[in-house]
């Protein structure tokens, strides 16, 4: 709409109804023996999960672009039928009631360097993209690298590389 500037919306809900739950932590053992008939999610419980994302993007100069965009994403769990491990830990306090149902909202800004000869099936060029996004009580730095190369046509030969630094923020109350 505007020389020089994009924009993004995206909208999802998602649910898992049989996504896997093993216990708390890392000393929790499995127990193959516990799924049998009216416990057959024993190990498993249901997530909703709906988001809401946005961004924004301005050239810069040439193929650079900065960025900014928001997310903000609810999730909730819920107990399948019969026994499970979810269950338990419900019962013996293990999880708490505030932990079954969260909200994030994430601010994020970076840096986009876009060579590619198409955005939506690459054949040639580079994507380089370095972010840093915040939420409630957690940072998180990622960069990533893609790459494009065709040899002789049909084969394209694609490359990416990424890294990510997180970081809990101590709260204060």
């Amino acid at each position: 709409w505007w020389d020089g500037w994009r924009a993004s919306l995206a909208v999802a809900g998602v649910r898992l109804n049989r996504l896997g739950y093993y216990g708390l932590g890392n000393e929790t053992t499995y127990a193959p023996d516990s799924v049998q008939p009216g416990s057959s999610y024993y190990y498993g419980v249901s997530r909703t999960t709906y988001q809401v994302r946005g961004s924004v993007h301005r050239r810069v100069t040439g193929r650079l672009r900065a960025l900014a965009g928001v997310v903000y994403e609810r999730t909730s769990y819920r107990t399948l039928p019969g026994n499970n491990v979810f269950r338990d830990d419900l019962a013996a306090g293990s999880l708490d009631s505030t932990n079954i149902k969260f909200g994030d909202f994430v601010g994020r800004v970076g840096l986009v360097f876009d060579t590619r000869d198409n955005e939506l099936d690459p054949h040639r060029g580079v994507f380089l993209e370095a972010l840093y996004a915040g939420g409630d009580g957690y940072s998180r730095r990622t960069a990533q690298a893609h790459a494009y190369v065709q040899p002789f046509e049909p084969l394209t030969i694609a490359a990416r590389v990424g890294v990510q630094a997180f970081r809990l923020l101590r709260r204060h109350i």
